[in-house]
């Protein structure tokens, strides 16, 4: 049976050939097409006489179209390397239907020209559509996180076992006034006021640790920040990057020291009642008998100097006592429609009639926006803040300088006032000590004139913020609600 069958050898080849259940293509030295079986016609769409003697890189322009083939290609019929590739989405000869599928090329064992096999795979063209879909998903997915990354109100950084950052969102430049590409490969610890504290948050990274700390702009500035500092972590557990969350709490420290104030000054104010309680009436009976006896004693008695001194003196302590009740208790206030311009104006005004020589030394600008919003407050009240700020501004100068005093509408319909200086400024430690009664940076002076402003804003429904630095000058900053229509007030 063998031997029959090997006696035919060639039409039984040629059977084989033709049942071959992939596409074959022989090609001769030069890569014209010499055989093509039915099921190349198949894939191609072709008829074998309409391509056999022409040489198959002309033919199957569209196959060469990827890169990739057209090098194996030339490889094997130059250097006669065989070759193993997928080709995807090809459009036959003619049609409009992509196909894909594997192709096997090899040189003859006798050197006289080249065997190319196709085989078209459903599977393949099927699982490259489902790879591009999860392609697609996967960038949108990458977009839409980056974006959401970027649109956090939070800074966000990441950075490598050893502390460099890999990447920030825009908050993170922002904030910190960095670009993107300045942030790259720098250290974390450049961000931080006090960079050796970055130790101990990338050390504790594993357990989601926070803390709070102190942050350092591109400009030099410092503000305060909560950190919270987590391990990024890849397969089998192990950490690939540190992320780093920073959020922002200035706003949350100011509001703990005006808190922290208010409650001071809640004491100061308690204390202080009581025991000027205690000491105005004993003080009462010293300014009565020190009258009395002076409308008894003659004028030219040489005990008459001693009693005027002592009522004098008593006098003087009456109204210290006063003005001090009049700084640590609720002002009691007469609420009016105030035109806050005119207010401010006429306060600047008296104090510079007022000080003369030392106001003449100072250069004012004013920047007093006209057509304001107005106030529902007590004008007499805030003519004296206004007067006792301005006061002291001047009296921070006393070699000259220049004065600032602003007035304009802000937000969320909130008026803000502010008195600028370039005096002396007041330390780190002192500044949250000036609204405590008593209390001065002065040589002269009783201490009430800002205790008294901060009852009376603080009763107006507005608040004080002060920044200074010594040598650098002060900044006031009143801020007082505009008044409404459910005021009262238009």
């Amino acid at each position: 049976m063998v031997m029959e069958m090997l006696s035919c050898t060639p039409e039984l080849l040629e059977d084989v050939f033709e049942s071959f259940p992939m596409g074959v293509i022989l090609l001769d030295a030069a890569g014209r097409v010499l055989m093509m079986n039915s099921r190349q016609e198949q894939i191609s769409r072709v008829t074998r006489d309409k391509v056999i003697g022409s040489y198959f890189h002309e033919r199957w322009k569209r196959l060469f179209d990827q890169g990739t083939y057209g090098n194996k290609y030339w490889e094997m019929l130059h250097e006669g390397k065989p070759f193993t590739i997928i080709f995807s989405e090809v459009l036959p000869q003619f049609y409009d239907i992509k196909v894909s599928g594997l192709s096997h090329g090899a040189p003859l064992s006798s050197g006289r020209g080249f065997i190319l096999v196709h085989d078209l795979s459903e599977e393949l063209g099927v699982g490259k559509h489902a790879l591009e879909q999860l392609a697609n998903q996967l960038a949108e997915s990458t977009e839409f996180l980056s974006s959401l990354i970027d649109s956090s109100p939070n800074t966000v950084i990441t950075t490598d076992e050893d502390g460099f950052i890999r990447s920030s969102n825009r908050t993170a430049e922002e904030v910190f006034g960095y670009s993107r590409g300045e942030f790259f490969w720098k250290h974390i610890s450049q961000i931080f006021a006090d960079p050796s504290t970055v130790d101990q948050y990338l050390s504790n990274s594993d357990r989601g640790a926070r803390f709070e700390a102190k942050c350092k702009r591109k400009t030099g500035n410092i503000f305060p920040v909560s950190i919270l500092v987590n391990d990024i972590k890849g397969k089998k557990d192990r950490r690939r990057l540190k992320l780093f969350l920073l959020y922002d709490i200035t706003k949350e420290k100011e509001m703990e020291e005006r808190l922290a104030l208010s409650e001071e000054l809640a004491i100061y104010s308690e204390l202080m009642a009581g025991i000027a309680h205690q000491l105005n009436n004993p003080l009462v009976g010293v300014v009565n008998i020190s009258s009395l006896l002076l409308d008894r004693i003659s004028a030219d008695d040489v005990n008459r100097k001693l009693v005027e001194a002592i009522c004098q003196a008593a006098g003087e302590c009456k109204r210290l006592l006063a003005s001090m009740v009049k700084s640590i208790r609720e002002p009691e206030s007469t609420f009016h429609g105030v035109n806050i311009g005119r207010v401010l104006e006429s306060a600047i005004q008296s104090v510079w009639e007022q000080e003369g020589v030392s106001s003449s030394k100072v250069v004012l600008k004013k920047k007093i926006q006209p057509d304001t919003p107005t106030v529902r407050g007590d004008s007499l009240q805030l003519h004296e803040v206004f007067r006792n700020i301005i006061t002291n501004a001047l009296q921070a100068m006393p070699d000259g300088g220049t004065l600032e005093v602003g007035l304009k509408a802000g937000g969320k319909r909130e008026m803000r006032i502010w008195f600028r200086d370039t005096g002396h400024g007041v330390s780190k430690q002192d500044l949250f000590k000036i609204f405590t009664p008593f209390f001065s940076t002065k040589k002269t002076g009783s201490g009430l004139g800002l205790s008294f402003a901060h009852q009376v804003i603080k009763s107006h429904s507005g608040r004080i913020v002060v920044r200074s630095a010594p040598n650098r000058g002060s900044t006031f900053i009143l801020m007082l609600p505009a008044a409404t229509k459910e005021d009262g007030v238009e």
